[in-house]
C-alpha cells in the first residue's frame, strides 16, 4: 500500500494490509459525488447477503473538492474491517481504479461508479449463480437498469438488455450480439485478472475505458463466456443533459481522438495480432460505438465544433478502424440499436464503399390517406424513378439532403411524397434497378398502397379502453356541430401566442368558418379570453376530443405530443385524421432538425426568407410541401398596438436557461439541494447575478429616469430568490404577465442572451442588445446546432461580452433617446419579409390550399 505513488491515506482510517479476504470487492473511483455517495454506500452496507462477511469496499478519492471525502470517513468509523478511503490529486478515474484493484482482496471485483446504486439482491443473486453453477468463467455481467435523477424513476429501456432476457452463459464467439461494454455493472475474477497483469488503460479518453479494459481481458484469459444475471440490478444514473462521463463527453475533443487511437484502434488490433483475425462481437462492438459517433455527425456534430484538422484526423482514424470491420458486418449485423442510416453512412465515410440499393422506409402516410411520404439514404446521388405498366408517374413532392462534416460526404437523404390512390401495380426503381419498400418491420415487392396503408399504423385492435372511449366521443350524434372545423391552441397552460392572434383574426373577418380554441381550463388565460368571447373548449376534456375526431386543422404555436396528439392515436394509429399546421413560437435561427423532423407536419410558418430557405435546403426532411413564407401572426397585432401606443419608460431584461443545469424534471416548481448548488457555481448565474446588483446599471437607469425589469426563462425563475438586486431592477415571473404583446409594446429596449423575443422587439424598431459572456460549457453545447443566423453578422443589436461593455450601451443609447440606431434599423428591414400586417390573410390562404 505505502508504495503506491502520491496516494495519501488519511490517519485517522484503518489499513488492511492486504490480509482481508471477501467474496467480493467493489472499486469505486469518487469525485465530488457529494450528492450521491451515501445512496451508494447505503445500497452496499444493505445488501441481503452478509455485507461484513462477504464485501469490501475501496474508496478511491480523485482528488474531491466537496464533502465527499468527509461523508465516506463517517462510513468507514462505522465499517472499519469492510470500507477503506484512499486520496489521490486529481488524476482521471482510470488511475484511481487501477490503484483500487491492487488493494482489491475479493475473489470477484466489480467497478461501481460513485453516483450509481444496486438492488438490495444483488450481490445475493450473483453469490447463488455462483454456487448454483460453479462458473469459472471470466465474467459475470448484471442488468443495466436507467435511473433517471430528475424524476427518480427506474427504467429498463437500455438498448442492449435484450442479452438480460434470461439468466444465460453466453460464448461471445458463438452469440456475437451479446456484447458487453459496461465494466461498472460486471465482476471479473480476481485470480484471473492478475494472471492477466492488465491495467485500464488510462490514455482512453473521455470514455470507453471501460469496454476496452473488459474486452482485453476476456482475450487475456482466452475464455470469452460471459455469464448474463437477469435479476442482479444495476441502477445506472442518467443525471440530465451534458452531466456524467458519458453524456458530457460529447463535447471534448478527446473523444474524436484519443479514444478511437487508444481504444477502439487498439482494441481491434490487439485481437488482430493475438488471433489473426477480429472477432464478430468485438466487430460488432465497434459498431455500436461508431453508430452513435454517426447519428451525431448526421445531426451536426453541435456538441464539439472541431477544427478542420480535427476532422481529417477523425476521419483518418475511423478510416484506419475500419479496414478491421466487414462490409457484410456493418449491414448485416443484428444489434437491433443499429439504424439503417446511420450503417449506410459508416459505409461511406469510414470504408469508402457505395451501396444505393437498400430499400426506401415508409415513413408518413398523409392524413387525408392520400400520399405516402418515403424516406431512403444512399452513399452517393441516385436517380430514382416511380413507375407502373404503363407510364412513369411523376414524383411531386421531393427533396435530397447531403449530409457531410466539412468537405466529408456522409450520406445522402432523399424524401419523397408519392401518391396512393391508383398505384396498386406500381414499382420504385433506383438507378435503374427495382426496389422494395419498408413499412415498419416488413418489406413490399411491389408498391401495394393497402398493403402500405395497412401496416404503416398499429391496428385498431391494439388501441386501449380509454383510446376507444375518446374516439368514440366523435360518433356522437353531437359531435357533428365540429364538422370541419378548425382547432387552435398555443401552450396547454398558456395563450397569448400566433393561435391566439390568429384565432381572433379568424372570427373577425371569416366568422362562418367555425373555429375552437383549446385551453387548459385552470389557465390564467382562460378568463380574459372567455370575457372576449373566444369559443373555448377545455384541454382533454370530451368536448376538445370530440372536436379533434372531426376536426380538418390543428393550428398550434407548439408541436410537442400533448399539444398534436393528446389522445396518443394520431401517431400511432393514424386516427384522428386532422392536418397539423405550425405557426411556430418563435423565429427559428439555430439549426433544430434533429427534434423537429421528429414530427409530421402539413404545414409550417416561417416568417423571413433567410428562415424558410434554411428549412427548404437545409438538414429538415420538409420540403415546400409543408413549408410557407408567410410571417407570424402575432407581428399583424404588434405592429397594429406599436402604432398606437408609446412605451413606457422600462427597460426588459430577459435571460434564456442552460439545459446543462437541470436536475429536476422539466416545469416542476422548487429546487433541490444539489440543483442549486449547480447553478451557483454556473457561468450563467455569476455574470447575470453581477447585472442584477450592479450599482452602475442602478445609477444609469435612475438618471435617466427608467427601470430594469428582470423577466428570465421559466425554469430559472425558480432561482430568483439567489439572484442580488438593485433598486433599479424588478423581478417578474411569465405566470404574472397578462400579455406578452403588452408588455413589449410597453418597453423601451430589450437586453437578453440568446432569446428570439428579440425579433419581436426589433419588428417593432425597439434597441436591442446580447448580452453574451464567455461560458463553460457553451449554452448550446448540448440541444442545438449553429444554423444560418449569426450575431455578430446579423444580429439585430450588438453583441456585448462584458458587465462594462452593456453599461455602457445601454447608458450611450438611453442618451440617444432609446432608439433604434444603425446598422441595426438597415439589419432589421433586410430580416423582415413581411411588415405589412397580412400575415394572418397569408396564412388563412395557405391553409385553404392544402385543405383541397
Amino acid at each position: 500500500m505505502h508504495s503506491l505513488i502520491s496516494i495519501k491515506i488519511d490517519e485517522h482510517l484503518p489499513s488492511f494490509g492486504g490480509c482481508c479476504k471477501f467474496l467480493f470487492s467493489v472499486v469505486t473511483a469518487v469525485y465530488n459525488a457529494e450528492p450521491w455517495i451515501e445512496t451508494l454506500l447505503d445500497s452496499l452496507t444493505k445488501q441481503s447477503l452478509d455485507f461484513e462477511t462477504n464485501i469490501q469496499i475501496v474508496l478511491i478519492d480523485d482528488g474531491s473538492t466537496d464533502e465527499t471525502a468527509d461523508i465516506i470517513h463517517n462510513w468507514v468509523v462505522r465499517f472499519p474491517r469492510n470500507i477503506m478511503l484512499l486520496r489521490q490529486e486529481n488524476s482521471g478515474p482510470a488511475l484511481a481504479r487501477n490503484r483500487g484493484l491492487e488493494l482489491a482482496s475479493g475473489q470477484w471485483v466489480t467497478f461501481i461508479d460513485a453516483d450509481d446504486f444496486v438492488s438490495p439482491l444483488y450481490f445475493q443473486i450473483v453469490h447463488d449463480f455462483l454456487n448454483e453453477t460453479q462458473f469459472d468463467g471470466p465474467v459475470i455481467a448484471c442488468n443495466l437498469i436507467f435511473y433517471f435523477d430528475a424524476v427518480r424513476q427506474a427504467v429498463d429501456c437500455h438498448g442492449l438488455n435484450y442479452k438480460f432476457a434470461k439468466t444465460h452463459i453466453s460464448n461471445l464467439l458463438d452469440e456475437p450480439d451479446n456484447i458487453q461494454l459496461s465494466l461498472s455493472s460486471c465482476f471479473i475474477s480476481s485470480r484471473l485478472i492478475k494472471q492477466s497483469m492488465l491495467k485500464i488503460d488510462e490514455r482512453i479518453r473521455p470514455t470507453f475505458e471501460d469496454a476496452h479494459f473488459l474486452n482485453l481481458y476476456l482475450l487475456h484469459t482466452g475464455d470469452f463466456r460471459v455469464a448474463f444475471l437477469k435479476d442482479a440490478h444495476y441502477y445506472y444514473r442518467r443525471r440530465g443533459a451534458g452531466a456524467g462521463l458519458v453524456e458530457g463527453g460529447w463535447a471534448k475533443s478527446e473523444k474524436y481522438h484519443d479514444q478511437i487511437l487508444f481504444g477502439f484502434l487498439n482494441l481491434v488490433q490487439q485481437y488482430q495480432r493475438t488471433l489473426n483475425s477480429v472477432p464478430e462481437f468485438i466487430q460488432n462492438l465497434i459498431i455500436y460505438e461508431s453508430h452513435w459517433y454517426m447519428t451525431r455527425l448526421l445531426e451536426g456534430l453541435s456538441e464539439c465544433p472541431l477544427s478542420s484538422t480535427q476532422r481529417e484526423s477523425f476521419f483518418e482514424l475511423m478510416r484506419l478502424l475500419f479496414r478491421h470491420i466487414e462490409v457484410r458486418q456493418i449491414l448485416l449485423s443484428n444489434l437491433p440499436v443499429l439504424e439503417l442510416r446511420t450503417r449506410i453512412a459508416m459505409l461511406k465515410a469510414f470504408k469508402g464503399a457505395r451501396f444505393n440499393f437498400s430499400p426506401p422506409v415508409a415513413t408518413d402516410i398523409s392524413a387525408d390517406g392520400r400520399e405516402v411520404q418515403l424516406s431512403h439514404w444512399s452513399t452517393d446521388e441516385a436517380i430514382y424513378r416511380f413507375c407502373d405498366c404503363e407510364h412513369e408517374i411523376s414524383i411531386t413532392w421531393s427533396k435530397r439532403i447531403v449530409h457531410q462534416l466539412g468537405g466529408t460526404v456522409l450520406s445522402h437523404e432523399y424524401r419523397c411524397w408519392l401518391p396512393l390512390s391508383g398505384c396498386s401495380d406500381a414499382w420504385l426503381e433506383i438507378d435503374g434497378q427495382r426496389t422494395g419498400i419498408f413499412c415498419r418491420d416488413r418489406i413490399f415487392d411491389k408498391f401495394n398502397a393497402d398493403m402500405l396503408r395497412q401496416f404503416f399504423f398499429l391496428p385498431m385492435s391494439a388501441l386501449s379502453a380509454q383510446q376507444n372511449t375518446w374516439l368514440a366521443l366523435g360518433k356522437a350524434p353531437e359531435a357533428t356541430v365540429y364538422d370541419n372545423c378548425w382547432i387552435l391552441m398555443d401552450r396547454v397552460h398558456k395563450a397569448d401566442d400566433n393561435a391566439e392572434h390568429f384565432c381572433r383574426w379568424l372570427r373577425e373577418h371569416y366568422p362562418k368558418q367555425p373555429v375552437y380554441f383549446v385551453l387548459d381550463r385552470k389557465s390564467k388565460d382562460w378568463g380574459r379570453l372567455e370575457r372576449e368571447g373566444f369559443p373555448l373548449l377545455a384541454y382533454r376534456s370530451n368536448e376538445h376530443f370530440a372536436a379533434l375526431s372531426r376536426t380538418q386543422w390543428l393550428i398550434s404555436s407548439h408541436v410537442d405530443l400533448p399539444v398534436t396528439d393528446p389522445m396518443g392515436t394520431k401517431a400511432l394509429f393514424g386516427l384522428p385524421r386532422y392536418k397539423i399546421a405550425f405557426l411556430q413560437h418563435g423565429i427559428t435561427k439555430e439549426d433544430i432538425s434533429g427534434w423537429l423532423n421528429e414530427f409530421n407536419l402539413d404545414c409550417i410558418v416561417t416568417s423571413t426568407q433567410q428562415e424558410y430557405e434554411s428549412m427548404l435546403i437545409g438538414r429538415y426532411k420538409f420540403s415546400a410541401r409543408e413549408l410557407v413564407l408567410t410571417g407570424f401572426p402575432r407581428h399583424d397585432t404588434l405592429l397594429q398596438k406599436s402604432q398606437t401606443r408609446k412605451p413606457s419608460r422600462t427597460i426588459l431584461i430577459c435571460p434564456t436557461w442552460r439545459e446543462h443545469l437541470r436536475r429536476t424534471e422539466a416545469h416542476l416548481p422548487g429546487v433541490n439541494q444539489g440543483e442549486v448548488k449547480a447553478f451557483q457555481e454556473s457561468d450563467f448565474f455569476h455574470h447575470w447575478n453581477k447585472v442584477t446588483s450592479s450599482r452602475t446599471l442602478a445609477r444609469i437607469t435612475r438618471n435617466h429616469g427608467y427601470r430594469l425589469l428582470f423577466l428570465p426563462h421559466p425554469e430559472v425563475v425558480r432561482f430568483l430568490h439567489l439572484f442580488q438586486r438593485s433598486e433599479a431592477f424588478s423581478f417578474l415571473s411569465w405566470t404574472d404577465v397578462k400579455s406578452v404583446q403588452d408588455l413589449m409594446v410597453s418597453s423601451s429596449m430589450i437586453v437578453t442572451d440568446y432569446s428570439s423575443i428579440v425579433f419581436d422587439m426589433a419588428y417593432i424598431g425597439r434597441p436591442v442588445a446580447y448580452y453574451q459572456f464567455p461560458e463553460m460549457p457553451g449554452p448550446f453545447s448540448s440541444r442545438r446546432t449553429q444554423g444560418y443566423f449569426s450575431y455578430k453578422e446579423h444580429g439585430l443589436g450588438p453583441v456585448l461580452n462584458t458587465l462594462e461593455a452593456l453599461e455602457e450601451w445601454l447608458s450611450e443609447t438611453l442618451s440617444q433617446g432609446c432608439v433604434l440606431q444603425e446598422p441595426y434599423i438597415s439589419r432589421a428591414d433586410a430580416f423582415f419579409t413581411f411588415c405589412d400586417g397580412h400575415n394572418c390573410r397569408r396564412i388563412y390562404d395557405e391553409i385553404l390550399r392544402r385543405s383541397k
